[in-house]
């Protein structure tokens, strides 16, 4: 799970991260 879950964190953080903040903002 912990190993999954960087995964995804480097994903998003990665790639998806300032998307992910401007439909959240």
């Amino acid at each position: 799970m912990k190993a999954y879950t960087i995964h995804v964190t480097g994903i998003v953080q990665g790639i998806g991260f300032r998307p992910f903040v401007s439909k959240l903002a």
